[in-house]
């Protein structure tokens, strides 16, 4: 597969911005569209395709006598290859992914006048192209975001509206990808280092008792002599220019049973969050790093603030248990205060 030929049959659906190739040898293409609209007609298109050939399949293998080894040489035609939603005259399987870039369609505006409406802001806009939806975070009624159809139009939004003002108040605006973030906190400073190795971000805490939750229900129902559900590590990834959370974490689950339990809970979850009018469906899948001695080997020499910190509980955690968090990489450390001594009086600069 080279760029030339995904650019060639996915171009029909929008301008594509960029495709990354980078993991085609697992089969795995990444593609950005400009537009929100574009890339979503594609996604349909392309998973309607790969549903139709599942069933084709099916229905190939139930006649007595065939086999997938045949069948395999009559899957595409000349029509069906120059049907929307193959790539190269092959169905294959496509789902969003959150994306490394920062303009995302979404803005986040600084520094507004609290009487600012969803309804004005979206009007303001709007000069620069189509507004998917602004909304905002009731806990901070000076900060609303703003979703365009158009990372184009985000884009040019961003230039002329930064830095000018809105009902009298200079506003920041900057690129946000909130829909990527299901555990989401309040935008603030972040200071480096830490008093304790429990200080957690908000995101963090949220993520804690929500496995917490789990190991404790879980467990009510083990009969028998089966393991119970508790895990040992834990880390969340955070994108330190955003204030946020980049939408996935790691947990270390203590037995086969419990990564199980895991999974069977939250695969094809569905979450809604009503106050950023954001619906996010998990997905589980098995990390390249198993086991806590291999997680202890792979980030011990890492660097991280001390509240995204991964860390390890020893024991290990199930929601019932008080257990101490231990970081298991390098800490950012607070720099150290100087120190002028006069006489005998120290004095701290």
């Amino acid at each position: 597969m080279t760029e030339a030929t995904v650019r060639r049959d996915l171009e029909v659906f929008g301008d594509i911005r960029s495709v990354e190739m980078d993991r085609v040898w697992e089969g795995l293409v990444t593609i950005h569209f400009y537009d929100l609209e574009h890339a979503t007609d594609a996604l349909h298109r392309i998973q309607g395709q790969h549903i139709q050939q599942q069933q084709r399949v099916r229905e190939q293998l139930s006649v007595p006598g065939n086999n997938y080894y045949n069948f395999y040489y009559n899957l595409t035609s000349p029509a069906q290859s120059m049907t929307l939603g193959l790539l190269d005259g092959h169905a294959i399987w496509a789902q969003f992914i959150l994306a490394d870039c920062n303009n995302q369609g979404t803005l986040v505006v600084f520094n507004l006048n609290s009487d600012v409406s969803l309804k004005a802001l979206k009007q303001t806009f709007e000069a620069f192209g189509r507004v998917k939806e602004v909304r905002e975070v009731a806990s901070e009624k000076n900060m609303k975001f703003v979703e365009f159809y158009h990372t184009r139009h985000a884009s040019e939004a961003r230039i002329n509206i930064n830095g000018k003002e809105i009902n009298g108040k200079k506003v920041d605006v900057m690129f946000s990808r909130p829909k990527h973030n299901r555990f989401e906190p309040s935008i603030k400073k972040q200071e480096e280092g830490c008093s304790s190795s429990n200080e957690y971000d908000p995101s963090k805490k949220e993520l804690l008792e929500m496995l917490d939750r789990h190991c404790i229900d879980y467990n009510k129902q083990i009969i028998g002599d089966q393991p119970q559900s508790s895990y040992d590590f834990l880390h969340l990834p955070n994108d330190y220019l955003n204030k946020c959370n980049l939408g996935y974490g790691f947990v270390n689950m203590t037995s086969p049973e419990a990564t199980m339990r895991l999974y069977k809970a939250f695969h094809h979850h569905k979450w809604v969050d009503d106050v950023l009018n954001v619906e996010e469906i998990c997905q589980v899948t098995y990390a390249k790093v198993q086991g806590i001695n291999a997680l202890k080997e792979h980030f011990k020499n890492l660097r991280f603030r001390c509240e995204y910190a991964p860390v390890i509980f020893d024991p290990p955690r199930d929601g019932q248990r008080p257990t101490q968090a231990t970081p298991i990489s390098k800490l950012k450390q607070r720099r150290p205060k100087r120190v002028l001594m006069v006489g005998s009086i120290p004095v701290v600069l």
